[in-house]
């Protein structure tokens, strides 16, 4: 079992579009070893955002901790604000981006 806290990540991974994520558990062996899951404490300031993606295998859950901020499914906006949660299906093309506060998810 792998228990691990946002401030155990010593390297975060940041964007040139604004986005800072800490990947907590994941599929390299010292964070977890897992084959299609992840936990990631994303991080995206007002008025940054994604890049658009897509995984091909695995499906992605978020839910907001704090901030108002959108994402962006297949071309359609969805509004989300803190205590709402979201299921992504895979191959869908997803971009997220922070609005008001910093979105944290």
């Amino acid at each position: 079992m792998r228990v691990v806290r946002k401030e155990d990540i010593s390297n975060p991974g940041k964007n040139p579009s604004g986005e800072e994520f800490y990947e907590m558990i994941g599929r390299l062996p010292e964070i977890g070893g897992t084959i299609h899951h992840s936990v990631v404490h994303v991080i995206i300031p007002p008025g940054k955002s994604s890049h658009a993606h897509y995984h091909k295998i695995s499906e992605e859950t978020y839910y907001v901790l704090k901030g108002i901020g959108s994402m962006i499914i297949d071309a359609k906006e969805f509004r989300l604000q803190p205590g709402q949660a979201c299921c992504k299906s895979r191959l869908s093309s997803r971009q997220d981006c922070g609005l008001k506060y910093d979105i944290k998810f």
